[in-house]
């Protein structure tokens, strides 16, 4: 954890830098630090009473509904006006921000799924970040402003996004949460019923005109030998450049209900993306099966993709290849 000064400090230095972009990561900056005091040592520790606080004002809202202990849904749709696709409100962009960082910190040692889901009904969309008065326009006119079908939910996903990765950005970068962070989303488009020309708040229609944000918090848990039952017995053995010489440092086990070729496009199966890797004490003789005893110091499941972006046909893992794989310990 660094130190809430230092972490005070840096956001005072990034209020002078330029506009825009910058703006929003301030004020998340800001808020994020709030959340948090100086311990007697100087190190930043969660302030429970402001982190209480934080919460309380999000559920107040409204905007904040609980599915379970490791679940929240957050509904940004009211943000938006009629054809507007700009969070411009910074009251409103904290309290989203506040509702998922309080969140997190009651889930520090966890991975975090973020995903926002938006969508759109039938009825026709003009651009109301245009700044032009409608009502006084004729139909011909207005014509110039039409928003295409499904571009009204993109807009609003993409400027949530970019709150959310401003979000993840401080929050990772200042080393708040020790878990993952993964943003995704979900444009559902065009939904519901014809528009049929009369009133377009009926709720037929505004049932279908949302921006919501799913936080999931995966709390990790400690794995026994049956969680592995999956992973084939007999692994790979990687290997390290050691001063003088080279050695076993890995065993990698890969899931035998697929394939034993993590590389195999039939191995991109969510429920089957991780490679089981042991790391292997120093000047220790090994078969390379996966309960040797004695053997092994640590365990790590390791995404398909991120295993295919670090390692290399060599069957050598480096220092900084093992570092890459600390976020996925599991023992």
């Amino acid at each position: 954890m660094i130190k809430l000064e230092n972490l005070l400090k840096e956001v005072e230095q990034e209020k002078l830098e330029e506009a825009g972009a910058k703006d929003i990561f301030t004020a998340v900056a800001l808020m994020v630090s709030s959340l948090f005091s100086p311990d007697a040592a100087g190190q930043s520790k969660a302030d429970k009473p402001a982190i209480a606080q934080a919460v309380k004002q999000a559920d107040s809202s409204g905007m904040v509904q609980r599915i379970s202990d490791t679940s929240i849904q957050i509904n940004v749709g009211k943000f938006f006006g009629s054809g507007k696709y700009k969070l411009k409100d910074k009251d409103l962009i904290k309290q989203l921000d506040a509702a998922i960082a309080a969140f997190m910190v009651q889930h520090p040692d966890a991975d975090f799924d973020i995903e926002v889901i938006s969508s759109e009904s039938k009825v026709p969309n003009y651009d109301g970040e245009a700044g032009v008065d409608f009502s006084k326009l004729t139909s011909d006119q207005k014509k110039k402003y039409k928003l295409d079908d499904g571009e009204l939910s993109i807009l609003r996903a993409d400027e949530v996004e970019s709150v959310l990765s401003a979000l993840e950005n401080v929050v990772e970068k200042k080393g708040l949460v020790k878990g993952n962070i993964n943003i995704s989303r979900t444009d559902l488009g065009v939904q519901g019923p014809e528009w049929d020309g009369t009133s377009k708040d009926a709720e037929k229609y505004t049932k279908n005109q949302f921006v919501k944000v799913n936080v999931t918090a995966h709390n990790k848990t400690k794995k026994t030998p049956t969680d592995y039952a999956a992973y084939g017995n007999e692994g790979e053995i990687y290997h390290k450049q050691f001063k003088y010489s080279k050695e076993a440092v890995a065993v990698a086990f890969y899931d035998t209900r697929t394939t034993k070729d993590p590389k195999d496009p039939g191995y991109v199966n969510p429920s089957y993306q991780e490679v089981l890797l042991k790391t292997v004490k120093r000047n220790t003789p090994l078969v390379g099966t996966k309960n040797e005893k004695g053997v092994y110091t640590a365990t790590y499941l390791i995404p398909w993709k991120v295993w295919n972006s670090t390692v290399d046909p060599s069957h050598e893992l480096t220092d900084d290849d093992l570092e890459v794989f600390q976020d996925y310990k599991v023992n």
